[in-house]
């Protein structure tokens, strides 16, 4: 009876299960060798090829033993999931990173908008003519020699990276060259000349290489001292241009270096008819700082 149950399940299985190597070897050495196992109550039954079932009793077992099919439709779903997680788990793990990166700054973060303040400090060559300077009309004096720099300027973005400000510009020269057409004089001690500008002008911003150009004009003046004895020209025209370039080294402050160039022009005060025109120019090297 037993042996007519088994043979027609496992037909069934034979029919519709994968195919599979299997054996038993029972204690008194014994091997009986299938494609199919199940183990039930009584004991495992192994079926052959045509779908018959052998019963062998757990007692008169010694090993089993069984090789699972290469490949059954159960694995495939069961291995993506598994294959997933490491990728999941990574993504997990990246997304903090992504979401702090992918968070908008801060509002004017390493951007050019509202107040702005900017410190100029350098070195350049002054190079001063003054004509005539003599009471005839004649002779052409002149000044150069190292000069330091000074600038403020101090403003409002009107728009992203366009900046609208004031300006106090300076430059320095001390105990510089002096000459009479193109004669040098006897050294002279304790003498300076220095060019002042009182202004406005705008700076515009490149930001994606976050550097500038700048510009400003105003009102220059010019003051020279010899033997102690200081005296100023008129007021007259003067501008100053920078190219520069700026690191940012926090969330609104910039440290950079510049080109600059001055340029003035004004009347030096006079006896009669006779009134001498200077011109100065200033080329040289600034670092600034910035906060904007």
């Amino acid at each position: 009876m037993h042996q007519n149950i088994y043979s027609g399940i496992f037909v069934f299985f034979a029919l519709f299960a994968p195919l599979t190597a299997a054996s038993v070897m029972t204690t008194d050495g014994e091997v009986i060798e299938g494609t199919g196992i199940i183990h039930t109550k009584e004991g495992v039954v192994i079926t052959d090829a045509a779908g018959k079932g052998i019963l062998v009793e757990y007692s008169r077992i010694q090993s089993i033993k069984e090789d699972k099919p290469k490949a059954m439709p159960e694995a495939q779903p069961a291995q993506g999931p598994i294959a997933e997680e490491p990728k999941t788990a990574e993504k997990a793990a990246k997304s903090p990173s992504e979401s702090k990166s992918s968070q908008e700054a801060p509002p004017g973060h390493h951007r050019h908008d509202g107040f702005f303040l900017r410190m100029l400090g350098g070195y350049g060559a002054l190079n001063l003519k003054e004509t005539p300077i003599f009471t005839d009309g004649t002779g052409t004096g002149s000044i150069s020699g190292g000069s330091s720099f000074f600038g403020l300027q101090l403003g409002f973005a009107v728009l992203d990276n366009l900046i609208l400000y004031g300006s106090v510009t300076g430059h320095l020269a001390l105990d510089p060259t002096w000459a009479v057409d193109g004669v040098k004089l006897v050294p002279l001690t304790s003498t300076s000349v220095g060019i002042n500008v009182y202004g406005a002008g705008v700076s515009y911003y490149f930001d994606a290489i976050n550097a500038y150009v700048s510009g400003s004009a105003g009102a220059a003046r010019a003051t020279f001292t010899a033997d102690k004895t200081a005296y100023s020209s008129e007021r007259g025209f003067g501008m100053d241009l920078q190219i520069g370039k700026e690191w940012w080294v926090s969330a609104n402050w910039g440290l950079g270096a510049a080109f600059f160039f001055h340029y003035s022009r004004m009347d030096d005060v006079g006896s009669g008819n006779i009134i001498p025109k200077i011109t100065n120019t200033v080329v040289g090297l600034a670092f600034s700082a910035t906060f904007n």
